[in-house]
């Protein structure tokens, strides 16, 4: 019974809208002026209008970059009335919008058209002359037409706008029109300085926001999750930030994702290693301050669910003396919770130095026939970084460091027969971590060059004897490629390749990541894959294969669109 009512529910609900939603393609607008400032503002008037349409729910707006993908070079105002029918079917538009501007000088005239596609029959036509300075009246009086015609209403933040009339800067709408004439020749530079001028003149105006938001996130999506206490990024890029951002990570092994039992698998020498259980939650917010300023405040969960069998029996023992036990299976799951806050400052235009604090909880305990509570505490990290802006924002140089004072536990591997009594658990520090990336941006920042290199820095604590001191380091080295084939598209790959040094024996690696973004208006979903092969913390020289899922979904813009 609830699958038939799941399923009532979804035909009442989603089939009316599919039934009733209208396609819309709107062109730019043709212009007649001899003002030479007025050249472009076919381009934003069409684009406050697509805004007033886009808030009706029964309307879907196909966008600019959608257009822009399937035409190119071709501008849709200049084409011919069945050449622009003909481009609506080709992107699926149910009707088409089209409008001249005539300049009177000390007015405008306006009027538009709209042709359904299928009959090629004008169902609306309207002329409205005022003062180009009442743009937002003009866009949201010829939008409650077009609505009106297509048998739907206008949002009420559209008729408001209807009925207050409001006279603004001219210049705000001129400057409007020429970002997004920049954008369409692909000259972010100058549209953003457009945008910037149009925002001083028109804060509140939705259209500018959105399109300042939309330059302000080109850039390379590549990313290496670290380990749960190392901040999602380095905050000296905080200093550089033009809005805020709210987002989640979520990683996980491709194991966990994939459900059911996980077991260790056989590492040689008879042991059985898995260290695939890691899932880490970051839930973070970062906007802007000032104009040199940037905060992040990241919330995290992390579990750790490692898992060791081993071909004799060792001592476990727990915080309370008293617990101990004998035994050749080591599960130490560990649960984290915690929060970090971060900061950065331009202190130049190439140069930011960040900083950022984690604290949080620990609980650790072995789990099996006996459960041991091994640890129950608090713990931090200190990350401190830099990052250098050079070439015209044509290379990034960043790094940082982060250093954690937690302990975390491990088994010597042993290879000679000894007494079982010798053989037990030892602690170390969680390794700090040292991330430099060098970004190259070509293509007008559609391509993107980067070299990682992570080092990890392992360092003993307590008694353990020199022989079993877990001291040493394992890089990562990771070149890889990304690129912007559209502008709602990302695809990015690298190698990876790992050399260690740890209690005194080499070891290396291979494996490689791959990834895509998917952007829809201000929001990104992320999604990386890695696999490669790196030591074990468990069981130092031993190496495993990790295969790790990254998802990442982010809204840019929410509340700050730019400084």
């Amino acid at each position: 019974m609830k699958r038939l009512f799941f399923v009532i529910i979804f035909i009442t609900i989603c089939i009316p809208m599919y039934v009733y939603a209208a396609t819309v393609a709107i062109s730019d607008f043709t212009v007649e002026s001899g003002n030479p400032s007025y050249k472009y503002i076919g381009k934003g008037i069409s684009e406050l209008i697509s805004s007033e349409l886009s808030k009706s729910k029964t309307i879907t707006v196909i966008s600019r970059e959608q257009r822009g993908e399937m035409m190119k070079e071709i501008e849709f105002a200049m084409l011919s009335g069945d050449q622009q029918i003909q481009m609506g079917k080709m992107l699926a538009a149910e009707y088409i919008v089209t409008g001249k501007i005539i300049d009177m000088v000390e007015s405008i005239i306006v009027t538009v058209s709209v042709v359904d596609v299928q009959t090629g029959k004008v169902i609306f036509q309207d002329k409205l002359t005022e003062k180009l300075s009442k743009y937002e009246y003009i866009s949201a009086y010829l939008a409650s037409g077009i609505l009106k015609a297509l048998n739907t209403t206008a949002d009420k933040t559209t008729m408001a706008k209807v009925e207050s009339k409001q006279e603004k800067n001219e210049k705000a709408v001129v400057a409007l029109s020429n970002a997004i004439h920049a954008i369409d020749k692909n000259d972010t530079e100058k549209a953003r300085s457009q945008l910037q001028q149009a925002k001083s003149l028109d804060p509140e105006n939705d259209v500018i926001k959105e399109y300042l938001a939309k330059l302000s996130v080109t850039s390379s999506k590549f990313k290496v999750e670290l380990d749960f206490y190392v901040p999602s990024q380095n905050p000296a890029a905080l200093g550089s930030i033009q809005q805020d951002k709210i987002y989640w990570i979520f990683t996980v092994s491709q194991k966990n994702l994939g459900g059911g039992e996980v077991k260790p698998v056989d590492v040689g020498d008879g042991y059985k290693l898995d260290e695939t259980g890691n899932v880490v939650n970051r839930i973070g917010y970062e906007f802007p301050i000032g104009q040199k300023w940037g905060i992040t405040i990241e919330a995290m969960f992390s579990n750790v669910d490692n898992k060791l069998q081993t071909p004799y029996s060792f001592w476990i023992s727990g915080e309370d003396s008293s617990q101990s036990i004998q035994t050749s299976y080591y599960h130490p799951l560990t649960n984290h919770y915690g929060a970090s806050i971060g900061a950065g400052y331009a202190l130049t235009d190439w140069l930011n130095l960040g900083a950022a604090i984690s604290a949080y909880s620990t609980f650790a305990r072995q789990e099996g026939s006996t459960t041991i509570e091994l640890r129950k505490g608090s713990d931090a990290s200190l990350t401190l970084g830099f990052l250098l802006t050079l070439l015209n924002k044509q290379l990034y140089i960043d790094s940082f460091y982060t250093f954690c004072t937690e302990q975390e536990y491990y088994l010597p591997p042993y290879t000679s027969s000894t007494s079982a009594g010798d053989r037990i658990v030892l602690e170390a520090h969680y390794p700090s971590i040292w991330e430099t990336t060098i970004t190259g941006a070509l293509w007008e920042r559609r391509l993107f060059l980067v070299l990682k290199e992570i080092v990890d820095f392992y360092t003993s604590a307590g008694a353990a004897s020199k022989q079993y001191k877990r001291e040493g380091i394992a890089s990562r080295t990771i070149p890889s490629i990304e690129i912007w084939p559209l502008g709602w598209l990302s695809l990015r790959a690298g190698y990876i390749y790992m050399y260690t040094d740890l209690m005194e024996k080499t070891n290396s690696g291979n494996g490689g990541i791959g990834g895509f973004t998917l952007r829809f208006g201000t929001w990104d979903f992320d999604v990386n894959y890695t696999v490669m092969e790196r030591v074990s913390r468990l069981l130092p020289g031993y190496k495993t294969t990790d295969k790790r899922f990254l998802f990442q979904l982010t809204k840019h813009a929410t509340f700050i669109t730019s400084r």
